[in-house]
């Protein structure tokens, strides 16, 4: 069992050391990124982003307790506060995905709870969206599938312990939410509606 175990241990780190170098390449361009997502009113913040990388072949917390992983892979966005007297590196928003042969395919784009105040003053699931595009590219598959948001395991609709103790209208607000996220976001960023997968797709090869 154990020597299985460390079969698929080694073959995912060398599906994960595939990734560093395209990670790289998103970091060095991060900051053109985040320049053309930082919202007109709020020009002028005392925040520093930074984007990270998780991957895990067990599916589980990762090093930030805030985050539960739905994938193997993610990009972390991340955040200092420069007013804080000892500045930290905390977490604030994820997008997870699956590496498939010729795509990646997202079931996961949200904001950490609690982190609404360093989210506001940027497009941030446009941000990690178009993150991916670049790793993806680096990556050298073919396209992106992002799952619309009435499909997502955090739709009330579609999961009951997401909408327990829920009124009908908390529910409605929450699922017209995730719609902005993985629907609007998405074409926002140049996705396409694909019927064949039912997700949202962008094509690497325009």
């Amino acid at each position: 069992m154990h020597v299985i175990s460390d079969i698929l241990d080694c073959c995912f780190e060398r599906k994960k050391e595939a990734c560093m170098i395209p990670l790289q390449t998103v970091q060095a361009h991060f900051s053109s990124l985040l320049s053309n997502h930082v919202k007109a009113s709020y020009a002028q913040h005392g925040y520093q982003y930074s984007l990270d990388f998780f991957a895990s072949r067990l599916v589980q917390y990762s090093s930030h307790s805030e985050i539960f992983w739905e994938t193997q892979y993610g990009l972390i966005l991340c955040v200092q506060d420069r007013s804080e007297p000892v500045p930290k590196i905390r977490p604030i928003a994820v997008i997870g995905f699956e590496k498939k042969s010729n795509h990646l395919f997202v079931p996961q784009v949200q904001g950490v709870k609690g982190a609404r105040e360093y989210l506001r003053p940027i497009r941030w699931a446009h941000l990690l969206y178009c993150a991916l595009i670049v790793f993806g590219r680096e990556l050298k598959i073919e396209e992106i599938r992002v799952c619309p948001g009435d499909s997502t395991e955090y739709n009330p609709f579609r999961n009951s312990s997401v909408s327990r103790d829920c009124t009908l209208k908390e529910c409605e607000v929450w699922a017209a939410r995730l719609r902005l996220i993985y629907d609007k976001a998405s074409q926002q960023c140049g996705f396409k509606w694909v019927e064949r997968t039912r997700t949202y797709t962008y094509s690497l090869s325009q």
